[in-house]
Parts: structure tokens; sequence; C-alpha cells
């Protein structure tokens, strides 16, 4: 198969997964593409994919009706650990979006 096809297909699949799970958290319906179905390797540098799988995760944990079932405590264990992956996505953001708009030079004014 040419690369370039390839690269195509796999990037309209990570695009398809992030909508995917996006839209199913916030109508609190299970995702329509399940992560241990995924045989893809996804790069740990994309921000938006990384995103996606906590979202799933989420869902998953916390309003899957599976999840319902689970003890209060052990519910709100899995809460932290999202919060805290959740915390990273936004802190890696944070550092890319400083580092990407840094001024190239001090602009110093001239008298």
């Amino acid at each position: 198969m040419d690369e370039g096809l390839a690269a195509s297909q796999q990037n309209l699949f990570w695009s398809v997964y992030r909508l995917d799970k996006g839209i199913a958290l916030r109508l609190g319906r299970s995702s329509n593409i399940r992560d241990e179905d995924v045989l893809l390797s996804f790069s740990e540098t994309s921000r938006g994919i990384q995103i996606a799988r906590v979202q799933g995760r989420t869902y998953d944990g916390l309003y899957s009706p599976q999840s319902l079932l689970r003890p209060e405590a052990e519910r709100a264990h899995i809460a932290q650990s999202l919060a805290i992956d959740t915390r990273q996505c936004i802190a890696k953001t944070r550092d890319a979006i400083s580092v990407r708009f840094l001024p190239l030079a001090p602009v110093v004014a001239k008298i």
C-alpha cells in the first residue's frame, strides 16, 4: 500500500476516533470505537488522541452502566485518576502554546 495513502487513512481514523470519544462523552453514550479493538499505535505526542482516550475512560469509568454499579469509593478513585490525566493534558497543551508563542527576540525601543 502507498505510504501516503496509509498515512492519510490513519489520520482519518484518528480524527474520527477523537470525534467519537468527545461526542459520546457529551451525549452520555458509549463510544462506538472500543480502545481494545484499536490495533494502530497512537502517537504519545498527540494531545488530541490523549484527550480522546481520557474522554473514553471517563465514560467507561464513571458513567457507563457497569461503572454505576461500582462502590462510590472506587468511582471516586477513578475520578481522581482521570482528573490527574486531564491536568497533565492541560499542562502539556499550555506548554506547547507557550513555546509556540514565545517572542523570538526581546523588542527594545531605540531612542
